[in-house]
């Protein structure tokens, strides 16, 4: 049980980057500053820094929790089958970009020089992983190599598939693009 004191940090962390996240959205996540966070928020510049060492680990919270809501949401649905299942799973990944745009943009741009970022991205591929071996437990599926490579390949193409619809200015629709991406790689690897 956490104390009174746990939860009004938990309370402050949250309400910056509630506040963060609404200025992101009103004026794109570039053009907002840590001060005019600090200023929405109603508080000091040296509380911001104590709960987020640099703007760019705002993206890594809200990445966080966003990845954990959408595994979970794929966990709690029932599927018919080991292809609808994974199917689902992808859906709900995209969930994220739905969820916030312009965040996601960020995310996919600030990567590359955030340490938080990273770290969050590869524990949700981890627990992405885990998930999909589990399905193929599940489904009792039968795959060419190893559940855990069909889950680290699945991870991959997941995330390069979105990877590949943000860079190329989002032309496509995405869920009917993962669909056939993931339909081809169930050819291939099942």
């Amino acid at each position: 049980m956490k104390g009174k004191r746990e939860e009004k940090k938990e309370a402050v962390r949250q309400k910056i980057l509630d506040v963060s996240l609404e200025l992101f959205e009103s004026h794109g996540y570039e053009a907002v500053s840590v001060n005019q966070i600090v200023k929405a928020a109603g508080i000091a510049k040296g509380t911001f820094f104590n709960y987020f060492p640099k703007k760019a680990d705002l993206i890594a919270d809200w990445y966080k929790q966003r990845a954990t809501a959408s595994l979970d949401k794929a966990r709690a649905s029932r599927q018919d089958s080991f292809s609808d299942a994974l199917f689902d799973l992808a859906q709900q990944s995209t969930a994220i970009i739905d969820d916030s745009n312009t965040v996601w943009r960020a995310k996919i741009i600030h990567v590359i020089d955030t340490p938080s970022i990273q770290q969050i991205e590869q524990a949700s591929d981890n627990q992405l992983r885990v998930y999909v071996a589990e399905l193929i437990s599940t489904y009792n599926v039968e795959t060419k190599v190893s559940p855990e490579e069909f889950a680290e390949l699945f991870a991959s193409l997941i995330t390069g598939t979105i990877r590949e619809w943000v860079n190329n200015g989002q032309k496509e629709d995405l869920p009917a693009k993962l669909k056939h991406t993931i339909t081809l790689f169930l050819k291939c690897a099942t």
